[in-house]
């Protein structure tokens, strides 16, 4: 498991209802609530926040006007999300972006350090805004997109165009280190540990079949906690639907095998 699936996964381990700070000593802070991540700064990144804020607007907001934003918000303790969005010159979509991009970098870096974490400190409050509150699985995701960001926006449409209602579904490519995941959809989100072995299983699962046939881009199978995975290859991506029901795993087949059939690769 890399070292950002490990962190990840260690705040899934917290209590359901914890939120608080994880301290990483001078590597940086996550802040956490009910195995989510609402934000995280690493070392070195003072002001890379407010260059990614910039970039939401065309033409760019100016340094200025976002600093004296979240200087503000340090002074009377707004919310971030809050007071930006009330100055009209950001989008819900836009501060979205902005923020997810800072804390999947800000994860990567504390991860890529090695440093331990040196305790939890409990927050008390009112919860974080949940449209600025992100899962470990998109995280992953994140992290693991950087390896090729065009596959990886590839894999997503193939995921939103195929999954149905009540599957969940991943997709990720394989290096010599193991599968990586790019790309997750559906809810409620896999739990790193799942991702891993759910990756793992689907890549034996079209390895034994192709042994059989060497041509296998499809294949199905149940698990031991009653769920059935579909796994399928376009390309270098390999995509897997984890699905509650046979019903559900049936479609998904026919769906996938009419896609494939016809050379259109899943990448409408």
């Amino acid at each position: 498991m890399s070292a950002s699936a490990q962190l990840l996964s260690s705040i899934e381990a917290l209590p359901a209802d914890a939120v608080g700070l994880l301290d990483f000593g001078i590597e940086g802070t996550v802040l956490v609530e009910s195995r989510s991540i609402c934000w995280a700064v690493a070392a070195g990144m003072k002001r890379r926040l407010s260059a990614l804020l910039q970039q939401q607007r065309s033409p760019p907001l100016e340094a200025g006007y976002i600093e004296q934003v979240l200087a503000e918000c340090r002074r009377t303790r707004q919310p971030l999300g809050e007071a930006l969005l009330a100055t009209g010159h950001i989008s819900q979509d836009g501060l979205r972006m902005a923020l997810f991009t800072h804390v999947v970098e800000a994860i990567g870096r504390i991860a890529r350090s090695g440093e331990r974490c040196q305790g939890f400190v409990p927050h008390e409050g009112p919860s974080y805004d949940a449209r600025f509150v992100f899962t470990t699985a998109e995280i992953l995701a994140a992290l693991g997109a950087r390896r090729d960001r065009a596959q990886a926006a590839a894999a997503k449409r193939g995921l939103r165009t195929t999954l149905i209602p009540g599957t969940r579904g991943l997709a990720f490519m394989r290096d010599d280190d193991g599968p990586v995941t790019i790309a997750v959809e559906g809810t409620p989100a896999l739990r790193v540990p799942e991702i891993m072995d759910v990756c793992q299983w689907a890549s034996s699962l079209l390895d034994v079949s192709a042994v059989f046939d060497d041509d296998v881009r499809i294949a199905s199978g149940g698990r031991s906690d009653s769920s059935s995975v579909v796994t399928w290859k376009s390309g270098e991506i390999q995509y897997v639907a984890v699905c509650e029901s046979r019903a559900a795993s049936a479609l998904i087949v026919a769906r996938v095998d009419a896609a494939l059939a016809t050379g259109l690769e899943l990448r409408t």
